[in-house]
C-alpha cells in the first residue's frame, strides 16, 4: 500500500493512542500533525491560536499537510482544523486512506471544551458555538473514506478494524468513468456516499470536454482524478463505466481493445447490445449492459442490467453494489432490456405528463400554480409509496378510494371513457418497438 493511513477526529477521540497502536503493530511511521506544528513553532496549539490567530494556524496546517503527504507512507493523526481546510483535506484524501473516529454527540461536546479548543470559542456563547463546531466538524469528517465508531470500544478493537480496512484498501477495484456526463457524475457521487467501502479512490474520469472533466473532479474533490487519455484510464482501472454517447462507441472503443482485455466494463449506453459491445471491446473484455433512468441523478433511479459472456458472480455482485448506490438495481436477461427501457427508462416521462395534466387541472379548478404543483407532486409520491408498501394491486388500492357516487369515482369514469390505461399500454409498446429499432441502427 503506497498511501498514508490518516486518522481524523476531535481532540480526545483517542486518535493519537490508536495511531501509536497502529505504529507499533503495523510498523508504519507515525506523523502527528499537531505535534509537528508545535515542534516547528516551539509553542503549543493554544498558544499559536492566541498569538498568531486562526489564519496563521491554517497556513501552517497546509504546509504540514503538503510536507507529510510526500513522506514515506505512515500513520497520520490530525485534528478537525486540518481536515476542515479544503486544500489540506484534498491532499489527505488523495494521498491517504482517511478514517473518521466517530464519537457520540455528548462525547464530542465534552471533548471540544478541551483547552486546545478554547481559542476557537472566543467570546461566543459556548452552547451555540459548540453546536456550530460539531455540525461543521462532523460534515468535514464524513468526507473521509471510512467512518469507525469509537463508542464503548477499546483502542485495540478500533485499531484492529482500521488496520483490516486499510489492508483491504489495496484490493478494492479502481473505477474509471469513460465519459463524465451527468449520469456518470451521479453514479460517482452515489458510490462515494453509499458504497465507499467497496471501491478505491480516486475515481478516474475522461471526457472530450475540459468542462466535463472539471465538473467531474469538482463533484468529488480529493476523490477523483481527470485524465485526457482513454487508454491510460482503461489501463489503470479495474472496472470501466461507459458513459459516452452511443454514437461515439464505434470510434472510441476499438482503440482500447488491447487495454480492455481482462477488464470489467459496465455500459450505460442506450441501445448498444452486448454482442456489439463485445465486438468493439474484444473477446477478452467482460461486459455488463445496463439501462439507468433519469431519477438516478437524484439517487432515486432504476437500473436494470444484463451480463455478457465471461462475467463472474463476483463481477455481478460488484455491479449490483455500484448501480444500487443511486436507487434500485435489478438483474435481467438482455432480451428484457427493451421492455425495461419502455417501462422504467421512458416511464418518468409518462409520469411527468400525468403530473402536468394533474397540475393544470388543479389550476383550472381554482388552485394557485404553487399549490397545485405541491399537492400533485406529493399525491403521486404518496400513491407510489402505498403501492410499494402494499401487497395489493394498484387497482385494488384505487377501489378503496372510490366511494359509491363519490368524487373519485366520477373522475375515474372520465379516465375510463378516454381509454386512459389502453393509451398508456400502447405508449409502452411504442417505446419498446423504438428501442428495438435503435439497437439495430447502432
Amino acid at each position: 500500500m503506497n498511501k498514508h493511513l490518516v486518522l481524523v477526529g476531535m481532540m480526545g477521540s483517542g486518535k493519537t493512542t490508536v495511531a501509536n497502536w497502529l505504529h507499533r503493530q503495523g510498523g508504519m511511521p507515525f506523523y502527528d500533525t499537531d505535534h509537528l506544528i508545535e515542534q516547528r513553532e516551539k509553542k503549543t496549539i493554544p498558544e499559536i491560536f492566541r498569538e498568531r490567530g486562526e489564519s496563521y494556524f491554517r497556513e501552517q496546517e497546509r504546509l504540514i499537510a503538503s510536507e507529510v503527504a510526500g513522506r514515506t507512507p505512515g500513520v497520520i493523526a490530525t485534528g478537525g482544523g486540518l481536515f476542515a481546510d479544503a486544500e489540506s483535506r484534498r491532499v489527505l484524501l488523495e494521498k491517504g486512506v482517511v478514517f473518521y473516529l466517530e464519537a457520540s454527540a455528548k462525547e464530542l461536546a465534552d471533548r471540544i471544551r478541551h483547552t486546545a479548543h478554547r481559542p476557537l470559542l472566543k467570546d461566543k456563547p459556548a452552547a451555540e458555538t459548540l453546536e456550530e463546531l460539531l455540525k461543521k466538524r462532523d460534515a468535514d469528517y464524513r468526507q473521509a473514506h471510512h467512518v469507525v465508531s469509537i463508542a464503548r470500544r477499546s483502542t485495540e478493537e478500533v485499531a484492529a478494524e482500521i488496520l483490516s480496512l486499510y489492508r483491504r484498501e489495496g484490493k478494492r477495484p479502481v473505477l474509471g468513468f469513460l465519459g463524465t456526463g451527468k449520469m456518470a457524475r451521479a453514479l460517482a457521487s452515489g458510490l462515494a456516499a453509499k458504497a465507499a467501502g467497496s471501491v478505491a479512490f480516486p475515481f478516474l474520469g475522461t471526457a472530450r470536454s475540459a468542462d466535463s472533466r472539471a465538473a467531474f473532479t469538482a463533484s468529488l474533490p480529493g476523490r477523483s482524478e481527470a485524465l485526457e487519455d482513454n487508454r491510460a484510464l482503461v489501463e489503470r482501472a479495474d472496472v470501466v463505466l461507459l458513459g459516452i454517447k452511443p454514437a461515439q462507441a464505434a470510434e472510441v472503443l476499438p482503440p482500447l481493445r488491447e487495454a480492455a482485455a481482462g477488464k470489467l466494463f459496465v455500459s450505460l449506453l442506450a441501445g448498444l447490445k452486448l454482442s456489439r459491445l463485445q465486438e468493439l471491446l474484444g473477446p477478452q473484455a467482460r461486459v455488463v449492459r445496463s439501462m439507468p433512468n433519469t431519477p438516478t441523478l437524484i439517487g432515486e433511479g432504476v437500473t436494470a442490467y444484463a451480463a455478457g459472456p465471461g462475467v463472474t458472480e463476483g463481477d455481478l455482485a460488484l455491479v449490483q453494489t455500484l448501480l444500487e448506490s443511486c436507487g434500485l438495481a435489478r438483474r435481467v436477461e438482455e432480451k428484457e432490456l427493451d421492455a425495461v427501457t419502455a417501462v422504467s427508462g421512458s416511464g418518468p416521462a409518462y409520469v411527468y405528463h400525468f403530473l402536468n395534466a394533474l397540475i393544470e387541472g388543479g389550476i383550472e379548478q381554482g388552485l394557485s400554480p404553487e399549490a397545485a404543483r405541491e399537492l400533485a407532486v406529493q399525491t403521486v409520491r404518496g400513491a407510489a409509496g402505498m403501492v410499494a408498501a402494499s401487497s395489493e394491486s394498484p387497482l385494488a388500492l384505487a377501489a378503496q378510494v372510490k366511494s359509491p357516487n363519490g368524487t373519485t369515482l366520477a373522475g375515474c369514469r372520465v379516465l375510463e371513457e378516454g381509454n386512459w390505461e389502453k393509451i398508456l399500454r400502447e405508449a409502452v409498446a411504442a417505446a419498446r418497438a423504438r428501442s428495438e429499432a435503435l439497437s439495430k441502427e447502432l
